[in-house]
C-alpha cells in the first residue's frame, strides 16, 4: 500500500526533475532574438548561445508597412552542422556551409538602401519561437 509520505516524496520528485529539465532547456524553447553587429552594415549575430546549439536556417522578410504581413525575401539553409558560437550573416551573402534556397538560385537577392527588413535566425533550440528584428537597410 502506498503511503501519503510515499506519494508526497514522489510527487517531489517528479517537480524537481521538472524544474531541471526546463533550466537546462530539455523542456520547451529558448526564444533567438538577431542582434545587429556595430558598424557592419546590415550584419547580424545570433543572440542566444546555448551549448550544441545549431543554425538551421537565416530568413528576411521585407516589412511592406508598420504592422502589416511581412514578405519573405531571402533564406538560406545550412547544408551541415552550423554552431551558433560566433555565428555571423550578413543580409544578402550566403555565409560559408549555407545555400539560398529562397529566391530560387541562379536568381540573387539584393537589398534595397532605406527599404525596412525584419531578419530571423532558426536554430535547432528555437523552432517556432525565433523573433525578429527590423533594421532599415544600409
Amino acid at each position: 500500500m502506498i503511503t501519503k509520505r510515499c506519494l508526497l516524496r514522489i510527487a517531489i520528485g517528479f517537480l524537481s526533475l521538472c524544474l531541471v529539465l526546463t533550466i537546462c532547456g530539455c523542456i520547451g524553447d529558448f526564444v533567438s532574438i538577431p542582434i545587429k553587429v556595430e558598424d557592419s552594415p546590415n550584419t547580424f549575430r545570433h543572440g542566444l548561445r546555448g551549448l550544441g546549439e545549431k543554425i538551421l536556417r537565416v530568413d528576411v522578410l521585407k516589412s511592406e508597412q508598420s504592422y502589416s504581413p511581412s514578405t519573405l525575401v531571402w533564406r538560406i539553409e545550412a547544408k551541415c552542422e552550423v554552431s551558433a558560437f560566433g555565428f555571423t550573416v550578413t543580409a544578402g551573402q550566403i555565409p560559408k556551409g549555407f545555400e539560398q534556397t529562397f529566391p530560387h538560385p541562379p536568381e540573387k537577392f539584393s537589398l534595397v538602401r532605406g527599404q525596412e527588413y525584419a531578419i530571423v535566425i532558426h536554430t535547432n533550440l528555437t523552432s517556432v519561437h525565433a523573433i525578429g528584428i527590423y533594421w532599415k537597410a544600409e
